[in-house]
């Protein structure tokens, strides 16, 4: 029993509380000023026209063509970057091995490269052809 009048109590101040609030925001909160503001938002809401107009929703207009047009060259020009740098950089692998092999067979055989050096320097087309011959006739072998 002594509980269930604490939690009437209880209730009976949160309700006095209550409308002491709704005393105050009544008092500081006119119906004028609710009025006003709905009214202002009915005005916006009846300014939005009934059918909202769009244009070429379907397609790109023509101010677009400009700016795809840049977007593809520099796309095209990026992959062509991109691809040349791959390129090099794979011949660019080659090269420094071949320098690699033969900066090794320079120090196994010295003497040999140097002939090999001095007739390259003398004739290098000649010596790449009978290079190229004796790599094919080795290879069908």
């Amino acid at each position: 029993m002594e509980a269930l009048t604490k939690k009437i109590e209880t209730l009976i101040g949160k309700t006095h509380l209550t409308n002491e609030l709704l005393e105050t925001f009544h008092k500081e909160y006119s119906a004028q000023l609710f009025a006003n503001v709905f009214e202002t938002l009915d005005k916006k809401i009846t300014a939005i026209p009934k059918v909202v107009l769009t244009r070429h929703h379907h397609s790109f207009e023509s101010k677009s063509w400009g700016y795809l047009a840049v977007v593809g060259i520099l796309t095209a020009i990026t992959a062509v970057a991109v691809g040349l740098a791959v390129g090099y950089r794979i011949e660019n692998h080659r090269i420094e091995t071949d320098a690699d092999k033969f900066e090794i067979m320079q120090a196994l055989y010295p003497v040999s490269t140097g002939k090999v050096n001095a007739a390259y320097e003398k004739n290098a087309d000649s010596l790449k052809n009978v290079a190229e011959e004796k790599a094919k006739n080795s290879a069908s072998k």
